[in-house]
């Protein structure tokens, strides 16, 4: 393992708001996520992408409740 090159990269907007957090592996993007959020603040969307797989699309009202 110690030659093993993984590290995480992430996107703030402003000092407490994360948009994109990326894993990292031998160069190649192997895991992300990415952030929306309604006016309020509460998460509005979650895309995630995994490497070889279909990304995955999470909606949520206002109140922070999953839709569909």
């Amino acid at each position: 393992m110690s030659n093993r090159n993984t590290f995480i990269r992430a996107t703030f907007k402003g000092p407490d708001t994360l948009i994109v957090f990326g894993k990292i592996v031998y160069g190649e993007v192997e895991l992300s996520h990415g952030y929306a959020y309604h006016a309020n603040g509460t998460l509005q969307r979650a895309e995630i992408v995994m490497l070889d797989e279909d990304p995955v699309l999470l909606n949520f009202d206002e109140t922070g409740r999953p839709l569909g």
